[in-house]
């Protein structure tokens, strides 16, 4: 079973589906035409690729159709028996608002929350006749026309043996003394087939044939599964929604693993450094000692020889109560332990104890800023995991 999606208010399109089931890409008119798609009886048929006229005299409905029905002919003007400018009643339900004197004074007999408020305004009318001739169609196969008690003008102002579509739905609710429109239709060779309740169906008897297309219970219950469209709309938002909480849990769920990752990235990043820390420190220790004791090293053999070498006879002391003291000590040492007179020398050439010791404080300030480094990087690490 297929399903079939109405747009109509009492299921019109599904009806005159079945009369044209032939039909793929067919022509319609539709007066007094509405919203384009809430309650429409022609939006399936556009859908389905047919073409036609809507007739809306409500600007704000008329631009609504354009927007949606790019491919038709839109107007915004009303149906008369001839052309003029007459007075439409606009109410709060654009549905009710009519240009029918007698159906307004019924509205203003009987008061209601829905016919309480409306706006007069100034419409253009003209006939069918006149619309057909401005904007002839090769075939019309149906013509919609919803008028509010204004049938029979629209219906009075055609050639009925010139312009002739072959099914009328025409809403029937609303009886007007001595303006019998079923008459005329009858007169012009249109025969009524059917009535949903609230809709009369006339069919052209030189289009007699299509009568035997419709079975009401087998188009309404056996062949399609006829769904609202605001069902149907409910039903894809309700639907749209589950899909749209999915992806934000399964966007949660994402999120949640990446900081999971993250923080574990996190922790292992800190473990490295702390890591590194330890092991800097293990080398510059190790580094410090192997200096320290080279330099004590150097030191040795210049305190022991220095009584022998000593050109004054005299001892030669080393000040270690600061390290300037002691290199300075140093350095006379050196002065005194191995120079000639004779034959002075560049004494810089001989401060081996102030190349090492230039050396090792270079590589302790290298390994200072690195272990800076390290503590800064754990620490950037520690506010963003926070």
């Amino acid at each position: 079973m297929e399903q079939f999606i109405t747009y109509a208010q009492n299921r019109e399109d599904v009806i005159l589906d079945a009369f044209f089931k032939d039909v793929t890409k067919g022509t319609y008119i539709d007066i007094g035409a509405n919203h384009p798609i809430h309650d429409s009886v022609t939006k399936h048929f556009y859908l389905k690729g047919w073409r036609g006229i809507n007739v809306e005299p409500i600007a704000s409905l008329y631009e609504q159709i354009v927007k949606d029905r790019p491919e038709d002919i839109n107007l915004c003007m009303g149906i008369s028996s001839k052309s003029d400018t007459l007075t439409l009643r606009k109410y709060a339900n654009s549905g009710l608002s009519t240009f029918s004197a007698e159906l307004q004074g019924e509205y203003d007999k009987t008061p209601q929350s829905k016919t309480a408020h409306f706006t007069d305004i100034k419409v253009p009318v003209i006939t069918l006749k006149e619309l057909l001739t401005k904007h002839p169609l090769k075939h019309i196969h149906f013509m919609k026309i919803d008028a509010e008690g204004f049938e029979y003008e629209v219906i009075k102002g055609n050639d009925w043996q010139k312009f002739r579509p072959e099914m009328l739905c025409i809403e029937a609710n609303h009886g007007i003394p001595g303006k019998d429109w079923q008459a005329i239709l009858l007169k012009n060779n249109y025969e009524k087939v059917w009535n949903d309740g609230l809709n009369d169906y006339f069919l052209a008897k030189e289009s007699a044939k299509r009568r035997e297309n419709f079975s009401y219970p087998h188009v309404m219950l056996l062949e399609n599964q006829v769904v609202p469209y605001h069902v149907q709309n409910k039903l894809n938002d309700l639907s749209q929604q589950l899909h749209d909480e999915q992806i934000k849990h399964e966007v949660q769920e994402l999120r949640f693993k990446q900081l999971e990752q993250e923080k574990l990235d996190a922790e292992n990043l800190v473990a490295q450094q702390k890591r590194l820390k330890t092991a800097l420190k293990l080398v510059v220790k190790a580094v410090d000692n192997a200096v320290s004791a080279r330099i004590e090293h150097l030191r040795a053999p210049k305190v022991a020889q220095a009584p022998q070498l000593s050109e004054a006879g005299a001892a030669i002391v080393y000040d270690a109560s600061s390290k300037q003291a002691l290199l300075t000590s140093i350095r006379n040492g050196d002065m005194q332990s191995y120079y000639s007179f004779s034959k002075p020398r560049k004494p810089q050439t001989f401060y081996t104890y102030n190349i090492v010791n230039g050396v090792y404080s270079f590589a302790k300030r290298a390994a200072r800023k690195g272990l800076k480094v390290a503590k800064q990087a754990v620490k950037r690490s520690s506010n963003e995991q926070k």
